[in-house]
């Protein structure tokens, strides 16, 4: 017992740290004053059957040279993008704002890094009690299990949450990675960062998409997950049930700072998201759960 009480604490300490490497280093897309005028392709996958507030935001952008396709089925992203006419794709999803500064920060972003593509984590927009519980679940794990930065600075593209809905592409990096040309981008980076105010998703939280979302971070791997439930859900009940307070306090200490910093850097609400941390621990380990075994059946 003794021995898997020193893990819990070590896998607090490691997420604390984590979460502290991310708050210091400020993953976010940077507004950059520099202006270009590359064509960029907006592939729109219309998965609310309303465009309205995508379309007013693209049509008030200080980027003009803009091509927008609409794709209705998904599984036409690819046939899209391979047909679109810009030197950069945008992938959004219909539940999606985009602000001013984005697209002239995402082309700056990519010239200077030398980058492949970037997956943009957007800022939420909740309005329900059940966004307010959703929709913080991913960015909360990911936030305390992937120092973003490293993975563009160690060039680590296996350490890139999985996210088909905001990716930003060169679209000649994107037709190779379609044909298999990987010789073509071998000397290119990648990279995840958090959009920073300049994209927001209005998408209405769901049991699905979250539970889509936690499984990618995880990439699929049932006895890492397990692990990390174990850890994160049982170590805590066992410490608190083993030991008085005055030594439980550094556990809760760490878990509370966690949340704040990563409540923070994703522009959500620290006070909402503590107190209903519990209630969101024990719907990520059933989301956690369902999505791993569901993958295992149908696969």
């Amino acid at each position: 017992m003794i021995t898997f009480i020193y893990i819990v604490l070590v896998f607090l300490i490691l997420r604390f740290s984590v979460t502290v490497f991310n708050f210091l280093s400020n993953p976010k897309l940077g507004h950059y004053g520099k202006k270009f005028d590359d064509k960029v392709s907006l592939i729109i996958s219309n998965s609310s059957g309303n465009l309205t507030a995508l379309q007013k935001s693209i049509s008030v952008q200080d980027y003009k040279n803009i091509e927008i396709l609409q794709v209705d089925v998904k599984e036409d992203l690819a046939e899209a993008a391979l047909g679109a006419r810009g030197k950069y794709l945008l992938f959004l999803d219909s539940d999606s704002i985009i602000k001013n500064g984005l697209l002239n920060s995402l082309i700056y972003r990519t010239k200077v890094f030398n980058l492949k593509f970037l997956v943009l984590i957007p800022n939420r927009s909740p309005k329900t009690f059940i966004d307010y519980l959703l929709q913080p679940i991913p960015e909360f794990v990911l936030l305390n299990m992937m120092p973003l930065r490293l993975i563009r600075l160690m060039n680590l593209p296996a350490l890139v949450p999985g996210n088909d809905r905001y990716l930003f592409y060169g679209a000649a990096d994107y037709r190779a990675k379609h044909n298999g040309d990987s010789e073509d981008t071998i000397d290119k980076k990648v990279e995840t960062l958090l959009a920073n105010g300049m994209l927001l998703s209005n998408q209405e939280a769901s049991v699905r998409n979250v539970t889509k979302d936690l499984v990618r971070i995880f990439d699929g791997n049932l006895i890492v997950v397990l692990i990390y439930l174990t850890l994160l859900i049982v170590g805590p009940i066992v410490l608190i049930l083993n030991f008085e307070f005055a030594f439980v306090a550094l556990p809760i200490g760490l878990i509370f700072l966690t949340r704040i910093m990563s409540s923070f850097l994703t522009r959500q609400n620290p006070i909402i998201n503590i107190i209903l941390h519990p209630i969101q621990m024990v719907v990520l380990t059933g989301l956690l759960l369902a999505g791993m075994f569901k993958r295992l059946f149908t696969s």
